[in-house]
């Protein structure tokens, strides 16, 4: 997914770092995948998928984390990129 470079640079302008999307919803919990804005910029605007792991359980997916290690006052969801 290609997100608007002109968006992004707007975005960091006004301090936001980081662009967060959802990975997965496991019950309760939600987990996203966070991607530094400069990492995007320097990707030219081509999203970077959340890396794809294999868990002791046998289980596999999506890396994240959850909406609580974000810190959201520098960090926007990818809705709101495109």
């Amino acid at each position: 997914m290609k997100l608007n470079m002109a968006k992004l640079e707007e975005l960091k302008a006004k301090g936001i770092e980081q662009i967060a999307s959802v990975v997965k919803s496991v019950y309760r919990t939600t987990y996203y995948h966070v991607v530094s804005i400069d990492d995007l910029i320097a990707n030219d605007g081509n999203w970077i998928p959340a890396a794809h792991v294999r868990f002791g359980s046998g289980a596999h997916g999506r890396m994240g984390v959850t909406e609580r290690s974000i810190d959201w006052s520098k960090t926007k969801r990818l809705q709101s990129c495109r």
